[in-house]
């Protein structure tokens, strides 16, 4: 059973979903602009088929 400080976390959270090709490079800005920020976000990332799938607390771009 959650706490009530895990669900206020929770319930503080949000959620990016890039699915149309034309959104990577709002994403890219996105989380450069957290690095820059020192803040840190929770990625989900897929494949279209949903057959790979990789959740991960912080993520590496170069």
């Amino acid at each position: 059973m959650d706490t009530n400080e895990e669900k206020d976390s929770t319930a503080s959270q949000f959620r990016y979903r890039y699915s149309d090709p034309s959104l990577p490079g709002k994403m890219l800005k996105h989380f450069n602009e957290l690095r820059h920020q020192k803040k840190f976000t929770d990625v989900i990332v897929t494949s279209q088929s949903t057959k790979v799938r990789l959740d991960c607390h912080s993520i590496v771009l170069s």
